[in-house]
């Protein structure tokens, strides 16, 4: 289970980065998001520790969970987002190139 917790985790901040990469952030905002997230995490951990060793860390755990992040970024997550990164630049390109067809035709229109 501590293996999973550390998946999720890193899956669910890569979800985050791929969320701040669609739509802009300033630094509050980015301060604000990590704050949540962490708290938030670190709950579901402590959850996790309630649940599953009966409200004790047990080494094995810690190193579960750091198995988990590690596993994760080093397989899944690198692929996940070099294929998140080229989806979201074709789109960004097609869209430029649709709002310069559409800027044109306006033009074209308005002789």
């Amino acid at each position: 289970m501590s293996v999973a917790v550390g998946i999720a985790l890193t899956l669910s901040y890569d979800l985050l980065r791929v969320f701040r990469r669609v739509v802009s952030h300033n630094s509050i905002l980015i301060a604000m998001e990590d704050v949540c997230f962490w708290l938030i995490w670190t709950y579901v951990t402590l959850e996790c520790i309630h649940v599953y060793g009966d409200g004790v860390l047990h080494w094995y755990m810690a190193v579960g969970i750091l198995f988990g992040v590690v596993l994760f970024h080093y397989t899944i997550s690198c692929a996940l987002l070099k294929s998140v990164n080229n989806i979201l630049y074709k789109v960004k390109k097609s869209a430029k190139k649709h709002k310069k067809l559409l800027k044109n035709s306006d033009n074209k229109g308005k002789m």
